[in-house]
Protein backbone atom coordinates (compact mmCIF):
# COMPACT_ATOMS: atom_id res chain seq x y z
CA UNK A 1 0.00 0.00 0.00
CA UNK A 2 1.44 3.42 -0.94
CA UNK A 3 2.61 5.40 2.25
CA UNK A 4 0.29 8.14 1.16
CA UNK A 5 -3.01 7.19 0.19
CA UNK A 6 -5.27 10.21 -1.52
CA UNK A 7 -8.86 8.22 -1.91
CA UNK A 8 -10.29 8.25 -5.78
CA UNK A 9 -12.90 12.03 -5.39
CA UNK A 10 -16.09 9.86 -6.57
CA UNK A 11 -18.64 12.77 -6.47
CA UNK A 12 -16.62 14.68 -8.88
CA UNK A 13 -15.89 11.59 -11.11
CA UNK A 14 -19.69 10.66 -11.56
CA UNK A 15 -20.63 14.13 -11.80
CA UNK A 16 -18.27 14.69 -14.73
CA UNK A 17 -17.69 11.31 -16.63
CA UNK A 18 -21.67 10.24 -15.90
CA UNK A 19 -21.96 6.06 -15.56
CA UNK A 20 -18.24 5.29 -16.51
CA UNK A 21 -18.87 1.92 -15.85
CA UNK A 22 -21.59 1.00 -17.99
CA UNK A 23 -19.86 3.30 -20.59
CA UNK A 24 -16.88 1.18 -20.03
CA UNK A 25 -15.09 -0.01 -23.48
CA UNK A 26 -12.31 -2.58 -24.37
CA UNK A 27 -10.27 -4.19 -21.03
CA UNK A 28 -12.47 -2.03 -18.73
CA UNK A 29 -16.04 -3.25 -20.20
CA UNK A 30 -14.23 -7.10 -20.24
CA UNK A 31 -13.16 -6.56 -16.54
CA UNK A 32 -16.36 -5.23 -15.11
CA UNK A 33 -18.38 -7.80 -16.98
CA UNK A 34 -16.19 -10.49 -15.46
CA UNK A 35 -16.49 -8.49 -11.95
CA UNK A 36 -20.17 -8.56 -11.88
CA UNK A 37 -20.77 -12.34 -13.56
CA UNK A 38 -18.43 -13.58 -10.20
CA UNK A 39 -20.58 -11.96 -7.92
CA UNK A 40 -24.05 -12.87 -9.05
CA UNK A 41 -23.44 -16.56 -8.99
CA UNK A 42 -23.38 -15.81 -5.07
CA UNK A 43 -26.91 -13.59 -5.39
CA UNK A 44 -28.87 -16.73 -6.63
CA UNK A 45 -31.18 -17.17 -4.36
CA UNK A 46 -30.56 -14.73 -2.02
CA UNK A 47 -34.11 -13.01 -0.25
CA UNK A 48 -32.63 -9.53 0.44
CA UNK A 49 -28.87 -7.92 -0.81
CA UNK A 50 -27.27 -4.88 0.24
CA UNK A 51 -25.04 -3.47 -2.56
CA UNK A 52 -22.41 -1.28 -0.94
CA UNK A 53 -20.72 0.88 -2.84
CA UNK A 54 -23.22 0.35 -5.74
CA UNK A 55 -22.00 3.33 -7.92
CA UNK A 56 -24.17 3.56 -10.84
CA UNK A 57 -25.98 0.67 -9.82
CA UNK A 58 -24.37 -2.26 -12.33
CA UNK A 59 -25.23 -4.98 -10.33
CA UNK A 60 -28.87 -5.02 -11.41
CA UNK A 61 -27.89 -5.76 -14.72
CA UNK A 62 -26.32 -9.03 -13.99
CA UNK A 63 -28.60 -9.86 -11.37
CA UNK A 64 -30.54 -13.17 -12.77
CA UNK A 65 -33.96 -12.47 -10.81
CA UNK A 66 -34.45 -9.49 -7.78
CA UNK A 67 -34.15 -11.01 -4.71
CA UNK A 68 -37.32 -11.58 -2.95
CA UNK A 69 -37.26 -9.44 0.02
CA UNK A 70 -35.56 -6.30 -1.43
CA UNK A 71 -32.78 -4.89 -2.73
CA UNK A 72 -30.62 -1.93 -0.78
CA UNK A 73 -28.08 -0.19 -2.47
CA UNK A 74 -25.59 2.52 -0.83
CA UNK A 75 -22.61 5.12 -1.70
CA UNK A 76 -20.71 7.46 -0.41
CA UNK A 77 -21.40 9.88 -3.76
CA UNK A 78 -24.70 11.08 -3.89
CA UNK A 79 -24.30 11.56 -7.65
CA UNK A 80 -23.54 8.07 -8.49
CA UNK A 81 -26.80 7.75 -5.66
CA UNK A 82 -28.80 9.76 -8.23
CA UNK A 83 -27.55 8.12 -11.64
CA UNK A 84 -28.22 4.62 -9.68
CA UNK A 85 -32.10 6.20 -9.29
CA UNK A 86 -32.38 7.51 -13.11
CA UNK A 87 -30.54 4.45 -14.57
CA UNK A 88 -32.90 1.71 -12.77
CA UNK A 89 -36.00 2.73 -11.66
CA UNK A 90 -37.26 0.71 -9.46
CA UNK A 91 -34.89 -1.96 -8.88
CA UNK A 92 -33.29 -1.08 -5.59
CA UNK A 93 -36.16 -1.06 -2.61
CA UNK A 94 -33.70 1.93 -1.34
CA UNK A 95 -30.89 3.84 -2.56
CA UNK A 96 -29.32 5.31 0.48
CA UNK A 97 -25.98 8.17 0.77
CA UNK A 98 -23.64 6.52 3.63
CA UNK A 99 -19.75 5.53 4.73
CA UNK A 100 -18.21 2.22 4.49
CA UNK A 101 -17.57 3.48 8.44
CA UNK A 102 -20.38 4.13 9.30
CA UNK A 103 -22.88 1.54 8.36
CA UNK A 104 -24.72 1.93 12.00
CA UNK A 105 -26.23 5.53 10.77
CA UNK A 106 -28.28 4.25 7.81
CA UNK A 107 -30.11 2.40 10.75
CA UNK A 108 -30.50 -0.94 8.63
CA UNK A 109 -32.12 -3.80 10.42
CA UNK A 110 -29.55 -5.88 11.92
CA UNK A 111 -29.06 -9.44 10.25
CA UNK A 112 -31.72 -8.12 7.57
CA UNK A 113 -29.59 -9.51 5.19
CA UNK A 114 -28.89 -12.99 3.75
CA UNK A 115 -25.93 -11.36 1.25
CA UNK A 116 -23.68 -8.44 1.19
CA UNK A 117 -22.08 -7.28 -2.12
CA UNK A 118 -18.95 -4.67 -1.94
CA UNK A 119 -17.94 -4.92 -5.40
CA UNK A 120 -14.31 -2.95 -6.00
CA UNK A 121 -15.21 -1.52 -2.05
CA UNK A 122 -13.69 -2.38 0.45
CA UNK A 123 -9.97 -1.25 -0.99
CA UNK A 124 -11.28 2.48 -0.15
CA UNK A 125 -11.15 1.10 3.39
CA UNK A 126 -8.09 2.01 5.27
CA UNK A 127 -6.11 -0.87 7.22
CA UNK A 128 -6.83 0.52 10.30
CA UNK A 129 -10.66 0.85 9.75
CA UNK A 130 -11.45 -2.63 7.84
CA UNK A 131 -11.83 -4.71 10.92
CA UNK A 132 -14.44 -1.61 11.93
CA UNK A 133 -15.94 -1.84 8.32
CA UNK A 134 -16.18 -5.94 8.50
CA UNK A 135 -17.82 -5.86 11.74
CA UNK A 136 -20.65 -3.29 10.62
CA UNK A 137 -20.99 -5.88 7.83
CA UNK A 138 -21.40 -8.80 10.03
CA UNK A 139 -24.08 -7.01 12.16
CA UNK A 140 -26.00 -6.43 8.75
CA UNK A 141 -25.70 -10.26 7.64
CA UNK A 142 -28.20 -13.20 9.05
CA UNK A 143 -26.11 -16.07 10.43
CA UNK A 144 -25.03 -17.98 7.46
CA UNK A 145 -24.88 -14.75 5.32
CA UNK A 146 -22.57 -14.16 2.55
CA UNK A 147 -19.95 -10.87 2.17
CA UNK A 148 -19.54 -11.12 -1.36
CA UNK A 149 -16.32 -9.03 -2.31
CA UNK A 150 -14.42 -8.18 -5.52
CA UNK A 151 -10.92 -6.87 -4.83
CA UNK A 152 -7.57 -6.00 -6.83
CA UNK A 153 -5.11 -8.48 -6.15
CA UNK A 154 -1.10 -6.46 -4.94
CA UNK A 155 1.96 -8.65 -5.50
CA UNK A 156 4.89 -8.84 -7.28
CA UNK A 157 3.38 -7.91 -10.63
CA UNK A 158 1.51 -5.24 -9.53
CA UNK A 159 1.53 -2.64 -6.48
CA UNK A 160 -0.90 -1.22 -5.01
CA UNK A 161 -2.47 1.72 -6.78
CA UNK A 162 -1.78 5.24 -5.06
CA UNK A 163 -5.62 5.73 -4.91
CA UNK A 164 -6.34 3.05 -3.00
CA UNK A 165 -5.80 1.55 0.32
CA UNK A 166 -4.56 -2.25 -1.29
CA UNK A 167 -3.48 -5.69 0.71
CA UNK A 168 -2.35 -9.02 -0.92
CA UNK A 169 -5.17 -11.28 -0.82
CA UNK A 170 -3.52 -13.16 2.30
CA UNK A 171 -3.75 -10.13 4.23
CA UNK A 172 -7.29 -9.44 3.26
CA UNK A 173 -8.15 -12.92 4.03
CA UNK A 174 -6.48 -12.63 7.59
CA UNK A 175 -8.34 -9.38 8.32
CA UNK A 176 -11.49 -11.14 7.39
CA UNK A 177 -10.84 -14.34 9.47
CA UNK A 178 -9.99 -11.96 12.03
CA UNK A 179 -13.41 -10.82 12.29
CA UNK A 180 -15.01 -13.53 12.51
CA UNK A 181 -15.67 -14.45 8.80
CA UNK A 182 -15.07 -17.98 7.23
CA UNK A 183 -13.66 -17.80 4.25
CA UNK A 184 -15.96 -19.53 1.66
CA UNK A 185 -14.03 -18.93 -1.58
CA UNK A 186 -11.19 -17.50 -2.72
CA UNK A 187 -10.60 -17.18 -6.53
CA UNK A 188 -9.50 -15.25 -9.82
CA UNK A 189 -11.99 -13.70 -11.67
CA UNK A 190 -9.92 -10.98 -13.91
CA UNK A 191 -6.25 -11.75 -15.79
CA UNK A 192 -3.15 -9.05 -15.43
CA UNK A 193 -2.23 -8.39 -19.00
CA UNK A 194 -0.06 -6.56 -20.62
CA UNK A 195 -0.26 -2.67 -21.57
CA UNK A 196 -0.01 -4.03 -25.14
CA UNK A 197 -3.11 -5.89 -24.74
CA UNK A 198 -4.71 -2.98 -22.87
CA UNK A 199 -4.63 -0.96 -25.89
CA UNK A 200 -5.59 -2.99 -28.62
CA UNK A 201 -9.02 -3.65 -26.70
CA UNK A 202 -9.27 -0.07 -27.10
CA UNK A 203 -8.09 0.11 -30.41
CA UNK A 204 -10.61 1.24 -33.58
CA UNK A 205 -9.52 -1.76 -35.88
CA UNK A 206 -11.68 -4.85 -34.89
CA UNK A 207 -8.73 -7.52 -35.71
CA UNK A 208 -6.52 -5.79 -32.78
CA UNK A 209 -9.83 -5.75 -30.63
CA UNK A 210 -10.54 -9.38 -31.12
CA UNK A 211 -6.93 -10.43 -30.81
CA UNK A 212 -6.74 -8.44 -27.14
CA UNK A 213 -9.70 -10.50 -26.59
CA UNK A 214 -8.20 -13.79 -27.41
CA UNK A 215 -5.14 -13.02 -25.40
CA UNK A 216 -7.44 -11.51 -22.60
CA UNK A 217 -9.30 -15.18 -22.59
CA UNK A 218 -5.60 -17.15 -22.79
CA UNK A 219 -4.98 -15.45 -19.74
CA UNK A 220 -7.72 -16.04 -17.93
CA UNK A 221 -7.35 -19.99 -18.04
CA UNK A 222 -3.89 -19.75 -16.72
CA UNK A 223 -4.55 -17.19 -14.11
CA UNK A 224 -4.42 -17.80 -10.42
CA UNK A 225 -5.21 -15.54 -7.38
CA UNK A 226 -1.86 -14.80 -6.75
CA UNK A 227 -1.44 -13.63 -10.41
CA UNK A 228 -4.69 -12.23 -11.23
CA UNK A 229 -5.32 -8.45 -11.73
CA UNK A 230 -9.14 -9.05 -9.56
CA UNK A 231 -10.09 -11.56 -6.84
CA UNK A 232 -12.88 -12.44 -5.47
CA UNK A 233 -13.55 -13.29 -1.80
CA UNK A 234 -16.54 -15.22 -0.22
CA UNK A 235 -16.84 -14.93 3.43
CA UNK A 236 -19.53 -16.58 5.34
CA UNK A 237 -20.66 -15.31 8.75
CA UNK A 238 -21.19 -18.39 11.10
CA UNK A 239 -24.69 -19.32 12.10
CA UNK A 240 -25.17 -18.72 16.24
CA UNK A 241 -24.90 -22.79 16.87
CA UNK A 242 -21.54 -22.66 15.02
Amino acid sequence: MPEAVRFKDFETIYATRGAYHRDARGFSAWFLEANYRAIVKHCRGAKRILDIGCGEGCLVDYLESPPSDGLVGVDCSPEAIALAAKLSPGRYDQLLVGDLRTLSELALPAGSFDTVVCSLALMYVMPDDLAGVLGGIAELLADDGLLVATYPTVGPHRKSAADAAELPPRELVRAVTAAGYEIAELSPFCPFVTSAVVEGSNSDDPACVAAAKQAFETAREEMTVESSYHFLCVARKPGAAR
